[in-house]
């Protein structure tokens, strides 16, 4: 998990009372010059470990991360 107020957000998914399975979202928020936020997402499955779900990797498609940042922008407009 990381988490800056107003900065970094960031969180690995997994089943409740497990690890989580390696993978891991973090949303970076940096300020701009015109008083908007710029969101970068990154998705991030270097720390998967576990033989069988290697192959299934990414769970998430760009397009999907893509989608992501647009419902933000369209939830925040």
């Amino acid at each position: 998990m990381a988490f800056t107020e107003n900065r970094v957000i960031g969180w690995a998914p997994g089943q409740p009372g497990q690890r989580p399975a390696g993978h891991r979202f973090t949303w970076k928020l940096t300020p701009t010059d015109d008083g908007h936020t710029e969101v970068t997402q990154t998705y991030d499955w270097t720390a998967v470990t576990h033989p069988a779900g290697l192959p299934r990797l990414p769970v998430v498609s760009a397009d999907e991360l893509d989608g992501s940042l647009t419902r933000l922008a369209a939830a925040v407009a």
